[in-house]
């Protein structure tokens, strides 16, 4: 059930074709409650889109997301940009509040994002991953929590560490694997095999 009210905003959006959207109002809750098959509003579970939070990016910017993801900020951003490939036939759900107070949504168990601190800065990347050791993301004394994701696309595992990081000594990250840090330090990485890449997303000053 997606409960209803003055402080919730509910959003279907057709994925049918490339296309991108900007969401102005404050967001403290955002919650990609469902894909569903437009024909019919059954649930489909294969769907993605990309969310920039915070502010327009450029293009390879973003965070995929995908079926019950949430995001929760603290304080609040006043502009969203969803993004997405063609999907023909389905739409995605977005369910959003201007406080996690005013909202409680049950489904399945979400991915869920928390974001929490003095600043309102959100920034987002994308960075090349090689079969030499470099650095991916540079440091950020004002960084307050870092999220890295391994595209499923990824040819084969990203391994992150220090500057002295190597394939045998560093953290192992499969294609469609993610991990939030919350270190201001940067952050070194390689893989075994040519192609792959990083997103990444920090909150800080």
């Amino acid at each position: 059930m997606i409960p209803s009210g003055p402080e919730i905003t509910v959003y279907r959006i057709p994925l049918d074709a490339d296309g991108q959207t900007l969401i102005r109002q404050r967001v403290g809750y955002f919650h990609l409650w469902q894909f569903e098959n437009s024909a019919d509003g059954t649930v489909n579970l294969s769907g993605q889109i990309t969310a920039v939070f915070g502010g327009q990016a450029s293009q390879d910017d973003g965070v995929p997301l995908s079926y019950n993801s949430r995001v929760q900020f603290r304080p609040t951003v006043e502009l969203v940009t969803l993004r997405w490939t063609a999907q023909p036939g389905i739409r995605a759900v977005i369910v959003m509040s201007a406080s996690a107070d005013a909202l409680e949504a049950n489904n399945i168990p979400a991915r869920q994002l928390v974001f929490q601190g003095q600043s309102p800065r959100i920034a987002t990347g994308v960075q090349t991953v090689g079969t030499s050791r470099t650095q991916l993301i540079p440091a950020n004394s004002f960084r307050q929590r870092l999220i890295v994701q391994a595209p499923v696309t990824n040819p084969a595992t990203v391994v992150l560490g220090d500057n002295t990081v190597t394939l045998a000594n560093g953290l192992q990250i499969e294609p469609g694997g993610s991990l939030v840090l919350t270190t201001s330090a940067p952050l070194f990485g390689l893989s075994a095999s040519a192609g792959g890449f990083v997103r990444w997303m920090e909150e800080g000053a």
